[in-house]
């Protein structure tokens, strides 16, 4: 489909099962649709993206530790994920460039 997030919006739960992945946008997005979350610990940017309280949602990389991830995440209520996708958010980014380019610029 062209607009997955309404199938995100109403899924009970998105599962990101990758041994390897990079940023792990497919989790923001799904954070943003108010849609609760369960990933495999994998190297990459998963671990930025699964922070504080959200990695007791990170599985070991087996089918059973994920499916008991699974089983245990669909019987709790749902996160407040807004905190988690603020850095993402673009002027939370802008903000982190200017700072960086300015710093930058004083080293120079």
């Amino acid at each position: 489909t062209n607009n997955p997030f309404p199938w995100m919006k109403h899924a009970d739960l998105f599962v990101l099962s990758s041994k390897h992945e990079g940023l792990g946008m497919v989790l923001l997005e799904a954070m943003a649709c108010g849609t609760n979350v369960v990933a495999t610990d994998s190297p990459g940017g998963v671990r930025n993206v699964m922070t504080g309280d959200l990695r007791t949602q990170l599985s070991e990389q087996t089918p059973q530790a994920l499916g008991e991830k699974i089983m245990e995440t669909l019987n709790k209520d749902s996160i407040d994920f807004s905190p988690y996708f603020e850095p993402y958010l673009p002027k939370s980014i802008t903000n982190q460039f200017i700072h960086e380019f300015i710093e930058s610029s004083k080293r120079s």
